[in-house]
């Protein structure tokens, strides 16, 4: 968990969330895919531990994601 002097960023949690949201839903059949919210195409430039908005970028979620996809699509 990060502190900013007007926020406190739990990035850890968002990972968490990230995971279990994909290893629940990733079975059913209903599901047929979803969207990342807030995912901007200056990777580079966005994000990151300080960054309090929603994107996962830069951030331990965008592991986790990256982590999933790859095993789904091996």
């Amino acid at each position: 968990m990060v502190t900013r002097a007007d926020k406190t960023i739990n990035t850890t949690a968002q990972a968490t969330a990230t995971a279990a949201i994909i290893e629940e839903f990733w079975k059913e059949d209903w599901f047929a895919g979803g969207f990342v919210w807030k995912w901007f195409t200056a990777h580079q430039n966005v994000g990151g531990l300080l960054d309090n908005r929603f994107t996962p970028q830069n951030k331990p979620a965008d592991e986790t994601i990256r982590m999933y996809f790859n095993c789904f699509t091996e």
